[in-house]
């Protein structure tokens, strides 16, 4: 037991994620044999914050990435789209100078709340691994291995034909029209191997031109 002055005070809150309910509870009461408590809170709304997302963005909290994250698998319901925000808040979470063991904990938060097909889930971790390629961050280990958790090679031909078509979207973003006979070679490759080489020279690339010099049997 310390003294009085060394004891710090607590404070109690709650957090609502769903559903979105106007009518909620912020107080607690007991009763037996005599004894009563009486306990208030205050309550926070995840879905309050809709309105406020630039706000979010800007927040140096890193509890601003957990509350986006849930606004957006409340939210969207598209699957195109929900692999579209799930990319977005992980890329995002490269501009935080955050450390690597915080990143893969986000990561994995996010992971888990934004759930996708299992065809866009591998597709969703190919862009992740280019990204990272790109990027030259160090986490490339770690997200590799969550990736393949969460099925990266479940279903190889699934797999493969997933990463030639990202490895082609990759290259449109970058130098816009690619010529049909790189797209060919492309789409006709089947070693997973060699698509994920692809995959890294695609996102090194400084231009197409480099891109099929590096690799000759796309000429």
């Amino acid at each position: 037991m310390g003294t009085r002055d060394s004891r710090k005070k607590v404070v109690s809150f709650a957090v609502l994620c769903f559903p979105d309910k106007k009518d909620h509870a912020n107080a607690y009461q007991w009763k037996f044999w005599g004894n009563e408590v009486f306990f208030t809170f205050p309550v926070v709304k995840v879905t309050d914050y809709r309105h406020r997302w630039a706000a979010l963005e800007r927040s140096e909290n890193l509890f601003a990435v957990v509350v986006m994250a849930h606004l957006k698998a409340a939210d969207v319901k598209n699957d195109e789209d929900r692999k579209y925000w799930k990319f977005k808040l992980m890329k995002d979470l490269y501009v935080r100078g955050l450390s690597r063991a915080q990143l893969l904990q986000l990561f994995k938060f996010i992971d888990w709340l934004i759930v996708l097909p299992a065809a866009l889930n591998q597709k969703f971790w190919s862009e992740i691994y280019a990204l990272e390629e790109e990027k030259n961050m160090p986490y490339i280990t770690s997200v590799e291995r969550i990736g393949m958790e969460k099925g990266f090679e479940q279903g190889l031909e699934q797999g493969a034909e997933n990463t030639r078509q990202c490895i082609i979207e990759v290259l449109e973003d970058k130098f816009g029209q690619i010529p049909s006979l790189t797209i060919e070679k492309i789409k006709q490759e089947t070693q997973m191997e060699v698509l994920i080489a692809l995959m890294k020279l695609a996102a090194k690339s400084v231009s197409i031109e480099q891109f099929v010099a590096a690799f000759p049997r796309l000429k």
